[in-house]
C-alpha cells in the first residue's frame, strides 16, 4: 500500500559540530507547511500555514538535556490565534503522485465542483509548490476557480537527481511534465483550463499555450521569460541561461561564434512557438525588472499580434515579483476578469462568495 506523503515545508535542527540533524515534529497531525522566523536560546518563534488555511505565529520551546536537546518532547506555545478562510470547508487540499511515482502536484478547490481549472507552474525552475498559504490563490479560489500545481522536473524536494535531471532540457521536459500532470486526471483535464505563471512559470504558460494550443482558453504570464537570446544580454544573472540550457557559463565568452548555443536558447524559447498559440494571452509586466526585462514580452506581444491572437499588456511601477501591493492587487484583479472574460460557462454558478 503507498504511503501518504504531502508536499510540505518541514524543519529541522542541525548541529553544527556533530552533522546531527533532528526532525522537528511541530505540526503533526496538521499537515502544516512550517518555517522558523528567529531562535533565542532553546525557544524558536516560527509560522504554520496551508493553503486552506492562513499562517500562524507560535513559539515551541526544546527542553534542555545533558546531550543537548530533547526533540522529542517540545511544547508548542499560540503566539497569535488560528484563523480560517471563509468558506474553507468547501474546500479541499488534494496531493497526488503524478509524475514518476513522487508527490508532484497539488489540487485545490471547491469539493464537487467541475469549476475552471487555473494550471499555476511554479518559478525558478529550481524552487516547488508546497502546501502552504497563499493571498493569490486564496484569492481565485475564493470567487470560483480551483488551482492546480505541478512540480514538475526541476523542483526541489525531491532529491537531486529529480532536480538535475531539467538542466539542457527546459522548454521540453518541465512543459511535458506539467501537460502529462494535467493530462493524467481527467476530472481536471476535461475542465476549462487556462494558465497562470510568472517567471519560468511564465516561461511555461506561454510554453504550453504554443505547444497545446487548443487546449487552454486563457493564458496569463507575470514577468515571462520569452525569448532566451534576448535574456542573456539583458538579464542580471546571464549564467542562468546558459546553465539552465546545458552549457558551462565559465566556457561561453559571447555567443557570436557559439551557433550551437544560439539554436539551442531559440529552441528552448517559447517565441518558437508563438506562431502556433490560440488563447487569448495577458502579460503582466515590471517597467523596473532587471531579472526579466519587459522588451522580451513586449516582443512576445507584437509576434502575438502579427498572428492574430487577442492579447494586452499591462506594465506596472514595480519590479520582478510585481509584489507591492498596488501592483499585486491590480495584477490579480485583471488575471481574474482576463480569464471570465474568455471562459464558455456560466461562471457565477461557480461562485462561493457573490
Amino acid at each position: 500500500m503507498k504511503q501518504k506523503l504531502f508536499i510540505l515545508l518541514k524543519t529541522f535542527a542541525i548541529d553544527t559540530e556533530s552533522k546531527d540533524i533532528h526532525y522537528l515534529p511541530i505540526t503533526k497531525p496538521f499537515h502544516e507547511c512550517v518555517s522558523v522566523f528567529d531562535v533565542c536560546n532553546d525557544v524558536l518563534v516560527c509560522h504554520k500555514s496551508s493553503l486552506n488555511k492562513p499562517g500562524q505565529l507560535f513559539a515551541i520551546k526544546i527542553p534542555s538535556i545533558s546531550e543537548g536537546y530533547d526533540f522529542t518532547k517540545i511544547s508548542i506555545h499560540e503566539i497569535s490565534p488560528s484563523r480560517s478562510l471563509p468558506n474553507s470547508d468547501n474546500f479541499v487540499v488534494e496531493h497526488g503522485y503524478t509524475l514518476y511515482n513522487k508527490p508532484t502536484t497539488i489540487f485545490y478547490g471547491p469539493k464537487n465542483s467541475n469549476c475552471p481549472l487555473i494550471v499555476w507552474p511554479h518559478g525558478g525552475p529550481h524552487l516547488s509548490s508546497s502546501d502552504s498559504f497563499r493571498a493569490d490563490i486564496a484569492f481565485f479560489v475564493q470567487i470560483g476557480f480551483a488551482v492546480l500545481f505541478v512540480n514538475f522536473r526541476g523542483s526541489i524536494g525531491l532529491g537531486k537527481d529529480y532536480v538535475e535531471s531539467l538542466i539542457g532540457n527546459i522548454g521540453d521536459a518541465d512543459v511535458k511534465d506539467v501537460y502529462n500532470a494535467l493530462q493524467s486526471n481527467p476530472s481536471w483535464f476535461n475542465r476549462e483550463l487556462v494558465l497562470f505563471g510568472g517567471s519560468h512559470g511564465g516561461f511555461l504558460v506561454t510554453h504550453l499555450s504554443g505547444q497545446y494550443p487548443s487546449v487552454f482558453k486563457a493564458v496569463c504570464a507575470l514577468n515571462p521569460v520569452t525569448d532566451l537570446i534576448t535574456m542573456f544580454g539583458t538579464t542580471d544573472v546571464p549564467d542562468w541561461v546558459i546553465t539552465e540550457t546545458g552549457y558551462n557559463f565559465s566556457e561561453v565568452d559571447s555567443l557570436a561564434n557559439s551557433k550551437d548555443i544560439l539554436m539551442k536558447l531559440t529552441d528552448c524559447s517559447p517565441c518558437k512557438n508563438v506562431h502556433k498559440v490560440q488563447a487569448p494571452t495577458l502579460l503582466l509586466l515590471g517597467e523596473k525588472d532587471r531579472r526579466v526585462l519587459p522588451c522580451l514580452s513586449l516582443t512576445y506581444y507584437h509576434l502575438l499580434k502579427k498572428h492574430g491572437v487577442t492579447t494586452r499588456v499591462l506594465m506596472y511601477n514595480d519590479c520582478h515579483p510585481l509584489s507591492t501591493v498596488a501592483a499585486d492587487m491590480d495584477s490579480l484583479i485583471n488575471a481574474a476578469l482576463w480569464f471570465i472574460k474568455y471562459l464558455n460557462s456560466d461562471f457565477e454558478k461557480y461562485q462561493l462568495i457573490k
